[in-house]
């Protein structure tokens, strides 16, 4: 992600452009290193806006501590600080700056702003939830100013999304599993196999308890009325979350997912669970007024540029669709090679790819780099044809592999195969048909012109193809270079 986050396409964290982008800007040889920072820094960013947050509720200094150090040593930030590349930190840390931005008046053009930060970071539907409760912070009393700062909230999370993906990977379709009851079943069967360890996490450390007491109480009314619907709702998305997997197939995720994702819901929790307190140890007071709202141009132009930027700084390379996968090596190797292999073959020099060279199981994985990977086989060639050591045989009647180009130049293209039995194949570039040859027993070599016209700046798809269905062709070498002049 952050070390070419302008081409990192592999939904849903490759539209998450903010943190990678910070990362990659840090300059780290180590990107994991410039993670780790971000993380930590976000957390104790979070630590402090938490605090002012809970004092605007109306906690006492030593109250907001306690609320405070509850925060920190709950379940769900466990969850979000084992993992820094989920980007838990710096979105809860933008959520809270939201929260207290609701809770002093901020104007629409912070709140727009605020809104394009957490879409940048995590997902637009977080900061959704939180439209009811800026609604109903200025209802009563301003409702011409309610709708316009709710508008300003929502209107960034809702739009940006949907836009980057039409303008950056519009080859890419979203992938989501069909919204039917066969959904709910396989919901509710992966639910029954870890329904333990998620109504523990549905307890939030011991928290949830607290807030429902809490909840009973008088000085909690206030803040139910403001915040209960966003509270309903950060829940349902932590428990449904695992809907944007990208998978045609369902892919319920409960358990840890659950209580990782609670972490938004756990700063609206605090307040109640500090009102339940109250009863033994006086810690609430009535909560301070909001502010005036102070010009909202500054910030407005901000959230625009926000907004904009991305769409400006991406490279819209046209990547090929990983997001099915969720194979990290693949990934990994893909991303890394296919732009190697496009600076290579730019400066001009022949890129030579040999399956017999190039072999890497799924052993290698946890220790070794990728690079021996057969990345650039795609469909055809069989299931998980790039961690088989063996020999790379055609098992469909049209095998795929790769053409990663910077720009669409004139190519030749170089393959040496060999068939059990004579065969005549045909090769296509994108589904453009280029050419014929027979291939035998014996090794056949044979090139090929990629006219530029057939190309785009992407990872092209050069197919291979047996037009009477004979299957078992063997590849055994691929060769790209520039024609010479």
């Amino acid at each position: 992600m952050a070390e070419r986050p302008a081409v990192f396409t592999v939904a849903p964290w490759g539209y998450r452009v903010l943190v990678p982008s910070v990362v990659h800007a840090m300059g780290f040889r180590n990107v994991v290193r410039g993670f780790k920072i971000v993380s930590f820094a976000s957390m104790v960013g979070a630590g402090g806006l938490l605090f002012l947050f809970l004092r605007r509720r109306g906690a006492t200094d030593l109250a907001a501590l306690l609320g405070t150090a509850l925060f920190v040593l709950s379940p769900p930030v466990a969850r979000a600080v084992e993992t820094p590349f989920f980007q838990e930190p710096v979105a809860i840390l933008l959520i809270l700056a939201l929260l207290l931005g609701i809770e002093t008046g901020a104007g629409w053009g912070t709140l727009a702003l605020l809104s394009a930060l957490v879409t940048l970071t995590k997902d637009g539907a977080i900061v959704l939830t939180l439209v009811p409760a800026v609604l109903l912070a200025r209802w009563r009393g301003d409702r011409g100013g309610a709708l316009t700062r709710a508008l300003a909230l929502a209107i960034p999370a809702a739009v940006f999304g949907p836009v980057l993906r039409w303008w950056w990977t519009p080859n890419i379709p979203r992938i989501t599993a069909e919204r039917n009851l066969e959904l709910v079943r396989v919901a509710w069967e992966a639910l029954q196999r870890v329904w333990e360890p998620t109504a523990v996490a549905a307890l939030v450390g011991g928290l949830v308890p607290l807030a429902i007491a809490g909840a009973l109480q008088p000085k909690a009314r206030e803040h139910l009325q403001r915040y209960a619907v966003s509270l309903v709702l950060l829940v349902g998305l932590a428990f449904l979350g695992w809907l944007n997997v990208p998978s045609r197939e369902p892919v319920p995720l409960f358990g840890d997912n659950f209580e990782r994702l609670l972490l938004y819901s756990v700063p609206l929790l605090l307040p109640l669970v500090l009102a339940a307190i109250d009863r033994v140890w006086p810690c609430l007071g009535p909560p301070p007024a909001p502010g005036p709202a102070r010009g909202q141009l500054i910030p407005a132009g901000l959230a625009i540029a926000a907004l904009v930027l991305p769409i400006v700084l991406v490279d819209r390379y046209r990547r090929v669709d990983l997001q099915s996968s969720r194979d990290g090596p693949l990934v990994l190797a893909l991303c890394r090679e296919t732009w190697r292999m496009a600076t290579r073959l730019a400066g001009g020099d022949e890129v030579v790819l040999d399956p017999e060279s190039s072999r890497f199981t799924w052993s290698d994985a946890e220790g070794a780099p990728p690079t021996r990977m057969r990345w650039f086989l795609r469909e055809g060639w069989g299931d998980g044809a790039h961690y088989d050591a063996g020999p790379v045989l055609m098992r469909a009647a049209a095998a795929t592999v790769l053409l990663p180009v910077l720009a669409p130049e004139d190519v030749e293209l170089w393959l040496r195969m060999a068939s059990p039995s004579p065969v005549a194949l045909g090769l296509a570039v994108n589904g453009h048909a280029v050419g014929s040859w027979r291939v035998g027993p014996e090794e056949t070599g044979q090139s090929f012109r990629i006219p530029a016209r057939y190309l785009v700046r992407g990872d092209n798809l050069v197919t291979v193809t047996s037009p009477d269905g004979s299957l078992g062709a063997r590849l055994l070498e691929i060769r790209y270079r520039r024609p010479a002049a």
